[in-house]
């Protein structure tokens, strides 16, 4: 995957990091999402707008983990991403938010954890209002519709 550019989350994704952990939930699915340590410290950097190449680049210096090993962490995680559609890629880098810096820490690849469980439920109640032609919700036997 190339990192000429920046991957931004798509629209009807939402997420917060909380205590070092990114949830996120894609709300036109109803699947929600998890990465902890460098994986929650990436999610907020793409949300802020960095290019991936800077993203990768901060993570090497801040892990002192090789560049070829952060960047084949780097590629599996976005086309993970990608491929859940929680986010899209952009040949444009717009004007990042926030600095890019990364806590030293000790390194582990970022990962994402996908919950398929809370699918039915949130079909049910949606999290949101005005979300009644969603996907996961379009095989339901409402009567109303």
């Amino acid at each position: 995957m190339t990192y000429n550019g920046c991957f931004v989350p798509v629209t009807g994704v939402v997420a917060e990091v909380i205590e070092g952990e990114a949830v996120i939930i894609n709300l036109s699915t109803g699947v929600y999402y998890s990465m902890d340590r460098a994986g929650a410290v990436v999610w907020e950097a793409l949300a802020a707008g960095h290019s991936a190449a800077d993203i990768a680049a901060a993570l090497t210096i801040s892990s002192g983990v090789a560049a070829d090993v952060v960047n084949a962490d780097m590629d599996t995680l976005l086309r993970a991403l990608t491929a859940e559609g929680l986010v899209s890629g952009h040949t444009e880098v717009p004007p990042a938010t926030t600095a890019l810096a990364f806590p030293a820490s000790e390194y582990s690849a970022p990962t994402l954890t996908s919950y398929r469980d809370m699918r039915d439920l949130l079909a049910l109640d949606p999290p949101a209002p005005g979300l009644d032609n969603i996907a996961w919700n379009s095989s339901s036997t409402d009567p109303k519709k």
